[in-house]
């Protein structure tokens, strides 16, 4: 199966903040919004979300790939919330599906105050409370308690089972983050009963679901069908026509931020550097980092295990606050590590992948590859955690020999230009190794005892 014509010809916007637009000559945005805006400190658009709310006009779903942190939320929050703001009855008519429950409560943070200015409700469905707590703050008898539902798929397709909420008035479809998305479980697992639930449908004699169209029926038609758009981002958006023939969209328009030779997009405030080393190495590369004054940083592992055997080694031979973010912590113990780091009592974070997925720190100011990764859309969405939003940001891969030359092919295949080098002094080297040797000593009689 060909790539479908659509993304081979890119609607490309600039990444650069220079290039930002003032709400002043954003006229088709309401002014109540423009004020809210406003009171949160936004006086321009930053040019995807100019973009995307120019596109959102017309009937056609959007694509939108986008480097993490280029203001990919607000790019689909405020045609949605601009669409709506005018309703007179109270129905679900935006369902925002996210892959994890972090990323869902920062959307939801990012909205509420938006969506309030405009009368509008937001609810949040991703399993934090029981089932039946949820249910009471969605649908009060059959009576919509929200306008807008941010939801995981797993709890989506359990009210959707359940029959707990309804999705036939559903005008607005995002997926957030749409190539994770597209990559839990068995994907038409959730999309069919998603789908048939917004079309209200039944299957047709040769068992396929009959989608709603995105247009309106022409007006000769006895039937008026509410139109559907959806709306796709990514910062690796993919290519694959099978899983984007599964979404059924319709007259698709490809937005991509940057420069579209480069197969992957990351911020334009970046800088990336790389170390190769000896896998001994690796740990004294990077306490050499922290020990030159790294404060609200990431470091990627590739594993819970490794994630939790780094941070006892770190807090062994540094004075760095560090806690691990991991898929072993209780979602109440996540969300205590996180705010901890936002209020800044945290130095470093080591988060395993699976994780950190949708985390959305602010001003995070440096990311560490300690393993490296293996796919070049690992490496994207970890680096995007910082330089969001037009702030500086740096990237270090600490790569063992046996590692270099992969990673350094990935980063060639993908249009990015070489990575610079970093190096340690001798001096730093003669300070770092006894401490190390003899941190790992004591963990590993530790261990023994």
């Amino acid at each position: 199966m060909s790539t479908p014509a659509w993304l081979t010809n890119p609607v490309v916007v600039s990444s650069s903040l220079d290039d930002c637009t003032s709400l002043d000559q954003i006229e088709s945005l309401d002014p109540i919004l423009k004020q809210t805006l406003r009171g949160q400190g936004v006086e321009h658009l930053f040019p995807v979300q100019e973009a995307v709310l120019h596109h959102s006009g017309q009937p056609r779903d959007l694509c939108v790939s986008a480097p993490t942190g280029s203001g990919k939320t607000l790019a689909y929050l405020l045609p949605i919330l601009q669409a709506l703001r005018m309703r007179r009855v109270r129905r679900i008519r935006a369902v925002i599906i996210v892959p994890g429950r972090e990323l869902a409560n920062q959307v939801r943070s990012v909205m509420e105050p938006l969506a309030a200015a405009v009368g509008l409700d937001v609810g949040i469905s991703v399993g934090q409370t029981s089932f039946s707590m949820e249910q009471r703050k969605l649908d009060d008898g059959g009576c919509s308690l929200v306008d807008i539902l941010v939801t995981t798929p797993g709890r989506l397709l359990e009210h959707l089972e359940h029959g707990t909420i309804t999705l036939k008035h559903v005008e607005w479809l995002v997926f957030d983050e749409a190539d994770r998305l597209l990559d839990v479980g068995s994907i038409l697992d959730w999309l069919s009963p998603l789908f048939h639930s917004l079309n209200n449908a039944t299957p047709n004699g040769d068992g396929c679901v009959s989608f709603r169209r995105t247009e309106q029926v022409p007006i000769e038609s006895p039937f008026w069908v509410t139109p559907l758009r959806k709306l796709l981002f990514s910062a690796t958006l993919t290519r694959n026509p099978a899983k984007l023939e599964h979404l059924q969209l319709h007259r698709p328009v490809y937005i991509s931020v940057g420069d579209e030779a480069a197969r992957y997009s990351t911020p334009a405030a970046l800088k990336e550097f790389l170390y190769v080393c000896e896998d001994v190495r690796k740990p004294v590369a990077l306490i050499h980092l922290l020990q030159g004054g790294l404060t609200r940083s990431l470091c990627f592992t590739r594993s819970v295990e490794a994630t939790e055997k780094l941070c006892r080694l770190l807090t062994t031979i540094t004075a760095k606050r560090i806690s691990p973010f991991s898929g072993d912590l209780s979602s109440e113990a996540r969300r205590t590590v996180l705010q901890a780091f936002e209020d800044n009592q945290l130095d470093l974070l080591v988060c395993s992948d699976a994780a950190a997925r949708g985390l959305d720190l602010s001003d995070v100011h440096a990311v560490i590859n300690y393993d490296v990764p293996v796919h070049m859309r690992t490496y994207v969405h970890r680096v995007g955690r910082t330089a969001r939003a037009g702030r500086p940001g740096i990237a270090y891969t600490i790569a063992a020999v046996r590692e270099a030359h992969h990673f350094k092919e990935m980063i060639e295949q993908s249009g990015k230009s070489k990575m610079a080098a970093f190096r340690i002094p001798k001096t730093a080297l003669q300070t770092i190794v006894p401490s190390l040797e003899t941190a790992i000593e004591s963990l590993s009689n530790d261990c023994d005892q």
